[in-house]
């Protein structure tokens, strides 16, 4: 028996857990903005979908244990709830992004509003038209997205990657004629984004189902990671440095 889905599990649990954290410390900031409280959600669904997909891995797994069916229809049901909040965050990322680059309300209502259609799409064609592949493999299973959700989720993934783009290119350049803004939160995490895009693209579209899998996690983790790094409160840290001057 292969065990090396249990490692996959494991990232997983491991992206759901950092992603709680980063949602935690992001919740925990004073004075957060509208961006960064959809900062806070993206992260917030992203342990959602986290901790769903390892569940559905655990199933995969008491399938080829058991070869039970009601285990492989439980894979099923949660790689669609999986989906759910992958709408939610796909949708929480642009306005993070566009809210952090423009700081304009109608700006905000009308991309968010494409990614919500583009999500509702992708989300209805999937729900409606079923699954097209199923990839198994020692290091777990992947769906195969049906073409016609996939390309329904692509507005809303090219607009996420274009506007984090953005906010990646603000931050460049306000630090190249300001210089370095202290507690400056929005620049890293849309780098850490940038490589969550770029690494779900694979996974959405489920080209992978052996060994690269971990890879792609691993790349999803490191995003959570940058993310809660520089979100983490500054109050304690300043605490302790007033504690040390105090006499």
């Amino acid at each position: 028996m292969n065990y090396a889905v249990l490692y996959n599990v494991f990232l997983c649990w491991m992206v759901a857990l950092v992603s709680l954290a980063a949602t935690r410390a992001l919740l925990q900031r004073p004075r957060a903005t509208l961006g960064l409280q959809a900062l806070a959600l993206c992260w917030n669904f992203a342990a959602l979908l986290w901790f769903m997909a390892g569940l559905r891995l655990l199933a995969y797994f008491a399938f080829l244990l058991t070869k039970e069916a009601t285990f492989m229809a439980l894979d099923r049901a949660m790689f669609y709830a999986g989906e759910l909040f992958l709408g939610g965050q796909i949708v929480s990322i642009i306005l993070f992004a566009v809210d952090s680059t423009w700081r304009n309300r109608y700006a905000n209502v009308v991309f968010t509003l494409i990614g919500v259609v583009s999500a509702m799409a992708f989300l209805i064609m999937l729900f409606v038209g079923g699954l097209d592949d199923y990839l198994e493999t020692s290091w777990g299973s992947e769906h195969v997205l049906p073409q016609n959700a996939f390309y329904a989720f692509l507005p809303a993934y090219l607009l996420s990657l274009f506007t984090v783009i953005c906010v990646i290119i603000k931050g460049f350049w306000e630090r190249w004629r300001r210089g370095a803004v202290p507690g400056d939160v929005a620049l890293p995490a849309a780098l850490g984004l940038l490589l969550y895009g770029v690494a779900g693209i694979f996974d959405v579209r489920g080209s992978w189902g052996g060994w690269q899998l971990l890879l792609i996690r691993v790349s999803y983790l490191i995003a959570a990671l940058v993310t809660f790094w520089v979100a983490r409160p500054e109050d304690g840290s300043i605490r302790v440095v007033r504690s040390l001057e105090e006499p």
